[in-house]
């Protein structure tokens, strides 16, 4: 996040992890397969809604809005990996918003998507910066479950209007992320808890200006 490069290394660097179920002792590797669906992103859809509290109960301010374009229903494991990453998505940023004290990420991310929201929590926590503006998600889709274990899962992100701010003043000091990724293709890897719910592993992330994010532009 903000105008450094950190975040596109730490994202465009990995590949899809192993999948673990939590608590277990051995891993189950996968590799996404098949066609990535094609559809543009555009500007956030007047048809996406506001999600207002995150999965901890952390409550978004009025300055930040997270925006889901409607997702088109599928089985109930599609939907089940779905609501994982949204989950992810939500505490994500109740993490970074809250500095740290909204944890409801820790029981929706293990591995590297884990130690991602934790290095940005971090980030923001030091420096007393907040987040102001708009993140939408859309063309949100499952790429596959593999075994029932393991699944990934593609969304296309736009930042453009998500900007980072003085958590005092409230003066934007420039973009959430860096200047490539004002627009880009999401995938994670997920792996299925005992219970049936999902949770990120791993984060990868394709600037729309490349073939990989193409269809986010």
């Amino acid at each position: 996040m903000r105008g450094r490069l950190v975040l596109a290394a730490l994202l465009a660097a990995t590949t899809v992890a192993s999948v673990t179920a939590c608590g277990g002792s051995s891993a189950q590797a996968f590799h996404p397969s098949g066609a990535v669906p094609t559809a543009s992103l555009g500007d956030v859809p007047a048809a996406a809604s506001r999600v207002v509290t995150a999965p901890g109960g952390f409550r978004f301010p009025s300055g930040v809005s997270v925006d889901y374009a409607p997702v088109p229903s599928g089985s109930a494991t599609d939907r089940a990996v779905l609501a994982g990453y949204q989950g992810y998505v939500l505490s994500l940023w109740a993490a970074v918003l809250s500095h740290g004290h909204d944890t409801s990420y820790q029981q929706r991310t293990s591995g590297q998507a884990q130690a991602y929201v934790q290095h940005e929590t971090a980030f923001f926590a030091r420096g007393g910066r907040a987040v102001t503006g708009v993140i939408g998600y859309s063309a949100t889709s499952v790429m596959g479950v593999y075994f029932g274990l393991g699944a990934a899962v593609s969304s296309c992100v736009n930042a453009a209007a998500f900007h980072v701010a003085n958590a005092r003043t409230g003066a934007v000091t420039g973009p959430v992320f860096p200047a490539g990724y004002a627009r880009y293709r999401e995938e994670v890897a997920e792996a299925r808890r005992g219970d049936g719910g999902w949770y990120v592993t791993d984060v990868q992330s394709f600037p729309a200006s490349t073939s990989q994010g193409a269809m986010c532009r």
